[in-house]
Parts: C-alpha cells; structure tokens; sequence
C-alpha cells in the first residue's frame, strides 16, 4: 500500500483535533487529506473525494461517530466499496472495542494516537481485507469446482445405467430403480432427470439400503 496515494478523510468536530490529524498525516507522507466537521460534510465529502481512509470521532453532536459509520456503510453497500474507517475514542475499554465493531469499523484508536501508528493500523486493515477478499475467491472457486465434479459425475453414472440397460436389460419402462448416493443432491437429480419417465424410483443415501418394497 503506497501511503503517498491515500485519501484520508478525517471528521471531528474540534477544529484543533482536526488539525492535529491532518499535520500528522501529512508527516507521515500523505498528500491528500480531507476535514469535516460533523457527519453530512463527512458525507459530502466521500462523494466529492472518494477516500480510502476514514478516520471517525467517536463522540459528535447530533450524530455521533458510530452513528456516522452506520451511514458510510450503507453508502458502500450502495457503491460495492469497501472504506477502511478507523473509530477515534478517549474510551480504550472493551466496551469501546465492541462499539467500534458493531458499528462496522474496522478498527479502532486513542484519539490521540501518534501518526506513525494510524499508519499502522491503516496498513493492517488492508492486509486483513486484501486476505479475507482472497480466502473467499478461493472458497468461491473450490465451490463451483464442487459443482461442476458433482454434475459431471451424475452425467457419467446415467450414461453407465443407459449403456446397461440398452445392451442387457429389458425396455426401461418396466423396471423399478433403487438410486444410491451418499450425496442427497445427486441422487435427487438423477431421479429428476427429465428424459424419461421411470415408473418406480426409490432413494437411499446409506452404505448399504433397506431393499426396495415389492
């Protein structure tokens, strides 16, 4: 992550704390780093500048910080983003921890936290992000492989059973079937298949099915 490229958007409503953290950020090499006051600038703002980073005090008139954070949210949602925010509280307590999570901050810190640090914080963020978007392409990708083995395995054993019956067996139609699948999902779509009509199907998913009734 190139921290000259971030946008930061800082909101409080001390104009000293605000300016407090852009002088810090700027320190720490961050050229481009937006103010607002009170939450409907902060929302202004995000759209006018698209930032990266969102750094949130926690207690603000009118609307407070987690309150705020609900609303980006929302907005990301809206956009399929992903905001990095960062909850700035005087509270260090594991009550502050899980407001900060409940209100869908990513993190949160001493409102006094030095530069160095936020920039810290702001570079484990995107590492946990950037890992959870890859575990889930991963998970994604192993479950349309799943998929893809399952139909192709139910493909094969119909065209083993046709093969069978077409060469040895008497005309389909008067026979019963006894399906046989540890996986409920192929042996439902093997009784499914809509090419013909089977007059008697039974299914089982154990090792070793109770025999079909006569």
């Amino acid at each position: 992550m190139d921290v000259e490229e971030l946008t930061i958007l800082i909101v409080d409503d001390m104009k000293f704390s605000r300016e407090t953290l852009r002088i810090a950020m700027q320190k720490c090499g961050v050229k481009n780093v937006i103010t607002a006051e009170n939450a409907l600038q902060a929302l202004v703002a995000m759209d006018r500048h698209k930032p990266n980073v969102i750094l949130v005090d926690k207690m603000m008139p009118k609307v407070d910080g987690p309150t705020l954070i609900r609303k980006i949210r929302a907005k990301d949602a809206e956009h399929q983003c992903h905001s990095y925010i960062i909850l700035l509280t005087a509270d260090e307590s594991r009550e502050a921890l899980r407001d900060a999570m409940l209100s869908g901050a990513d993190h949160y810190l001493y409102k006094d936290s030095k530069g160095e640090k936020i920039i810290n914080c702001i570079e484990y963020i995107d590492t946990q992000y950037r890992a959870k978007q890859i575990l889930q392409e991963l998970e994604e990708q192993e479950q349309r492989q799943r998929e893809q083995a399952a139909q192709a395995q139910i493909s094969d054993s119909e065209a083993s059973a046709a093969a069978i019956i077409r060469n040895n067996g008497p005309h389909p139609a008067k026979l019963s079937y006894l399906i046989v699948d540890d996986e409920a999902f192929s042996a439902e779509s093997l009784r499914r298949k809509p090419k013909r009509r089977l007059p008697q199907v039974w299914m089982s998913t154990y090792t070793n099915p109770p025999a079909p009734a006569t």
